[in-house]
C-alpha cells in the first residue's frame, strides 16, 4: 500500500508540474520553464535535466530501479518532464533536441506500461500515444519499433503490432525468429480476439507463411 501511495503521489506531482510548465510555455517564458524542469527533477528525483539528456532511456530506467523492480512513478515522472522539455526545445527551434527527448520519453513510457497503477494522474499508454503523434514526422530507431510492436501486442492492437514488427524487420540485424514467434503467439488466440485487434486469423497465417517462404528461399540460396 505504501509503495502504491508513493507511486500515485509522484505521478500526481509530475502531472501538476506539467501544468505549471505548460503555463510558462504559453506565456513564452521558455527559460523559466527549463529552470522549473531542472529544479523539479533535482528536488524530487535527484536528477538534472542535462544529465537526463546525456543518459540513455535504459540508463534512466536503471537509475530508478531497485533490486530489479522499476520505480514506475519516478520513470513516468521523468518521461513527462522530458516531454515538456522537448516542447521547450521545439519553441527554441532545436528540433533535434526535441526529437531526442521525445524518443527517450516514449521509450520510458513503454517500459512501465505493464506496471502502470490504475487511476494515476498520468497514464504511460496515453503518454506514449501523444508522443507518437508528436513524432509522426520523424523516423524511429529499430530498437523502438520493436518495443512498439510488443506494446501494441500487449494492448491487443495486433494489426499495428504487425506494422511495427515489419518496420523493425527492415533494419539491419533483425531476427526473423522474433517475427515467427509473434505470429505463433497470435495464432493461439481465439478468432474474435484476432479480429478485434485488426488482424484476422487468415492474415496472421498469411504473415507466418510469408516468413516461412522467405526463410526457405534464403536456405536454398545458401
Amino acid at each position: 500500500m505504501f509503495q502504491r501511495d508513493y507511486i500515485m503521489r509522484m505521478i500526481a506531482q509530475a502531472a501538476e508540474a506539467a501544468g505549471t510548465i505548460l503555463g510558462l510555455r504559453r506565456r513564452q517564458e521558455q527559460e523559466q520553464a527549463l529552470r522549473f524542469i531542472d529544479d523539479w527533477l533535482e528536488q524530487h528525483l535527484r536528477l538534472r535535466l542535462d544529465l537526463a539528456d546525456r543518459l540513455s532511456a535504459d540508463d534512466l530506467a536503471q537509475l530508478h530501479t531497485t533490486a530489479g523492480v522499476p520505480d514506475a512513478g519516478a520513470i513516468i515522472a521523468v518521461a513527462r518532464l522530458l516531454r515538456e522539455a522537448a516542447a521547450v526545445a521545439d519553441a527554441g527551434g532545436d528540433e533535434e533536441l526535441a526529437y531526442r527527448r521525445r524518443l527517450k520519453a516514449l521509450e520510458l513510457n513503454l517500459r512501465v506500461s505493464a506496471e502502470k497503477p490504475d487511476d494515476a494522474a498520468l497514464d504511460p499508454d496515453e503518454e506514449a500515444e501523444a508522443l507518437l503523434a508528436e513524432l509522426a514526422a520523424w523516423e524511429l530507431p529499430p530498437s523502438l519499433t520493436l518495443g512498439l510492436a510488443h506494446w501494441c501486442e500487449r494492448r491487443g492492437r495486433y494489426a499495428e503490432a504487425e506494422n511495427w514488427l515489419y518496420e523493425w524487420l527492415e533494419s539491419e540485424g533483425a531476427d526473423r525468429k522474433t517475427a515467427v514467434a509473434f505470429y505463433k503467439r497470435l495464432l493461439k488466440l481465439p478468432d474474435e480476439r484476432l479480429a478485434g485487434g485488426g488482424l484476422p486469423r487468415e492474415e496472421a497465417e498469411a504473415g507466418l507463411a510469408a516468413l516461412d517462404a522467405e526463410e526457405s528461399g534464403t536456405d536454398k540460396e545458401g
